[in-house]
């Protein structure tokens, strides 16, 4: 699963046929995550994401990394906050 933050301030379905059912993940940030509108207010609490099972996935489409990469539409309207 990818966690995007428009640059453009549009919202965008995104998606491809692989599905997460009941999964706890963790993140994997992408960027440090105080450049973030989404986690910079968290400070040093970010990190939790990244330690502890905090995300629930429960989703049937999804968007892989490499796929979002190579959409130049999608890469240059939206950049990759963390991964799970």
């Amino acid at each position: 699963m990818i966690h995007v933050e428009s640059k453009l301030g549009r919202k965008e379905i995104i998606k491809s046929d692989f599905q997460a059912i009941g999964i706890n993940s963790k993140l994997k940030f992408q960027i440090d995550s105080k450049e973030t509108r989404m986690f910079r207010n968290l400070g040093y609490k970010a990190n939790f994401f990244e330690f502890f099972e905090l995300t629930h996935n429960h989703h049937k489409f999804g968007v892989l990394v490499d796929d979002f990469k190579n959409n130049e539409h999608l890469d240059s309207a939206y950049h990759i906050v963390a991964t799970s």
